[in-house]
């Protein structure tokens, strides 16, 4: 009897340590199927892309702005990485993160401010933080804009200048004198793209500053706001890549260069936005510039054409 017991509790022992280690199998597979699942999209840049900007997301969410300046260092880097080495697809879904994670903080920044109790105190110290990392996500992108040129890529310019133009809206629906550095920075990134010769992404920047100002217009109470001096930058932004425009190419007609300011009065000619106080200024400020291209537009109709010279075949 006490044999049987033996064997008994011998038999039970063994299926212990079987069930114990099968179970303790399981749980290493798991871990390495973890630990390998994490690996792979580490190793993956699109997958990264998108940790990248869940971590900037959640920092927003608690509130933690060096984690947030963290991970856009990151989509920076892997934006970087991609246009050195000629990857436009990596780098345009680590720019087009950017807008996401602006609209984010800008949406978490307003609730902030709706909370303050002391609001003046508080809600000048909501925008100066506001205004860094904006700041410090617009140094980031820019940098990312010098190398993608440098490279000539017309992809991600593109990308820039769509970029560029969604953050100027989300600045204008948080507030609109947040406009005036992004519009500065799409017109000069605009400028340099068409230096570089890609004149494109000026007609795409122009019309993107036409659908900008749209939009402010529509979807914007701006009855009690300050539009001269968005609108100035956006004129003055305008103005330059046009300009850049005709020195690349001094035989453009020079009504197609007139084309955006003339859309651009139209929509201040509207009734409603006529009624602003700021609007006589700003059609001031396009007739100026239309002022200038017709004047330049009768200039070129004076200068005769040059004659063709041939080339004189040198004597040897």
């Amino acid at each position: 009897m006490l044999a049987l017991d033996t064997l008994w509790l011998n038999y039970l022992q063994k299926s212990h340590r079987l069930a114990l280690w099968v179970f303790s199998i399981g749980i290493t597979l798991d871990i390495y199927y973890t630990l390998l699942k994490r690996l792979i999209t580490y190793l993956n840049p699109l997958d990264q892309v998108l940790l990248f900007t869940q971590i900037a997301k959640e920092s927003i969410q608690n509130d933690k702005k060096s984690e947030l300046c963290e991970a856009v260092e990151a989509l920076t880097e892997t934006a970087l990485i991609s246009t050195h080495h000629m990857n436009p697809t990596l780098c345009n879904q680590a720019l087009q993160a950017m807008p996401n994670i602006i609209r984010n903080f800008l949406s978490s920044s307003k609730r902030i401010a709706q909370i303050a109790t002391d609001a003046r105190d508080k809600n000048s110290d909501i925008h100066d933080h506001t205004s860094y990392i904006l700041y410090y996500i617009y140094e980031r992108i820019s940098l990312i804009n010098e190398k993608a040129l440098a490279k000539k890529l017309e992809q991600v310019a593109a990308t820039l200048v769509a970029v560029w133009g969604k953050i100027v809206l989300h600045c204008a629906k948080f507030d609109l004198t947040l406009v005036n550095y992004p519009l500065r920075l799409l017109s000069c990134h605009a400028k340099a793209a068409i230096n570089q010769g890609l004149p494109d992404i000026g007609v795409k920047a122009s019309l993107t500053l036409l659908e900008i100002s749209r939009t402010i217009l529509e979807e914007i109470d701006y009855t009690s706001l300050n539009l001269k001096d968005p609108f100035f930058s956006l004129i003055n932004g305008l103005e330059e890549i046009t300009q850049s425009t005709f020195l690349q190419d001094k035989s453009i007609n020079l009504k197609i260069l007139m084309q955006p300011f003339q859309d651009l009065k139209g929509l201040f000619n509207d009734p409603k936005v006529a009624a602003h106080r700021d609007t006589s200024l700003i059609i001031k400020n396009i007739d100026r510039v239309l002022g200038e291209y017709e004047a330049l537009e009768l200039v070129m109709k004076t200068i005769p054409p040059l004659p063709d010279i041939p080339e004189e075949k040198s004597k040897i």
